[in-house]
């Protein structure tokens, strides 16, 4: 009757629980759990490594500069007089146009 304990282990049995269906098998759940876990656990134990290692946190700083400046001294201000002429020739520019 309708009250038979399901043979999970049977690929062959023809009964399935009704709420079972669609759902994967243990093993196949447990695998997804595991690979969740490892999905969110490997990028918080990497920050916490490195945010807690001061010398791996100095290397990736010096290592990874994406903006390099110039120098200060070999940077080169323009002169006040240099700033007013190139105000005063924007400005001839737009009342020309």
């Amino acid at each position: 009757g309708r009250d038979e304990p399901v043979d999970f282990r049977n690929p062959l049995s023809r009964r399935r629980h009704s709420r079972l269906r669609g759902m994967p098998p243990p093993s196949a759940a447990a695998l997804e759990i595991f690979k969740f876990s490892v999905y969110l656990s490997v990028p918080i134990f990497l920050t916490a490594a490195v945010a807690n290692n001061d010398g791996v946190l100095s290397w990736v700083i010096n290592n990874r500069q994406y903006v390099t400046y110039p120098p200060e001294e070999t940077r080169k201000l323009p002169s006040v007089d240099d700033m007013k002429a190139r105000v005063a020739s924007i400005k001839a520019s737009k009342s020309n146009a």
